[in-house]
């Protein structure tokens, strides 16, 4: 497993907020995951990993029902959640 550092986390979980945001007006599951990846970006930067993994393994159960309409959407959630794994 490659590290990766809790900056390079951060810009994973943007990314995924950016891709959410187009998806907001289908709904309010995107708008109430972007507010889980603002706590989730929080959690990363003040290196409560512990924490933030919990709110990562939530997200990919969550998107695992659009994994076949959004493989996007779920391949950017699997990557966070293996990065952050790789976090101390």
């Amino acid at each position: 497993m490659i590290k990766m550092k809790a900056d390079e986390v951060i810009k994973l979980v943007d990314e995924l907020k950016s891709l959410l945001d187009g998806y907001r007006s289908w709904g309010p599951m995107a708008a109430d995951a972007i507010v889980a990846l603002d706590r989730l970006s929080s959690l990363i930067a003040d290196g409560k990993f512990s924490e933030a993994n919990k709110i990562a393994d939530d997200l990919v159960s969550q998107a695992d029902f659009y994994r076949a309409f959004v493989p996007d959407l779920a391949a950017k959630t699997d990557d966070i959640q293996r990065a952050l794994r790789s976090l101390p």
